[in-house]
C-alpha cells in the first residue's frame, strides 16, 4: 500500500529555519539548517513554551549583566 505523500503548508521561512505543517500527516515539519524534526502539536507547543522560558531567561540575565557593568563604570569610569 502507497503511503500518501506530505501536503506541506510553509508557516515560516527566514532562510534558516522553515517550519512546515502536514495536513496528510497532521506533523510540523522543523527544518533548522541541514536538520530536519518531525513534530506533533502537542510537541510543538512544548517546545515554543521552553524557547520562550529561555529566552526570558537570557533577556534577565543580560538585564542583570548590563546594569552590573554600568555599576562598575560609575565605580570606576576610567576602566
Amino acid at each position: 500500500m502507497k503511503k500518501p505523500s506530505c501536503c506541506l503548508e510553509t508557516l515560516a521561512d527566514d532562510g534558516l529555519t522553515t517550519i512546515h505543517y502536514c495536513r496528510t500527516c497532521a506533523v510540523f515539519h522543523l527544518r533548522i539548517g541541514y536538520t530536519t524534526l518531525h513534530v506533533k502539536p502537542d510537541g510543538l507547543i512544548g517546545l515554543g513554551n521552553a524557547i520562550n522560558t529561555s529566552l526570558a531567561k537570557l533577556r534577565r540575565r543580560g538585564e542583570a549583566i548590563a546594569r552590573s557593568q554600568a555599576g562598575r563604570e560609575l565605580e570606576n569610569p576610567l576602566g
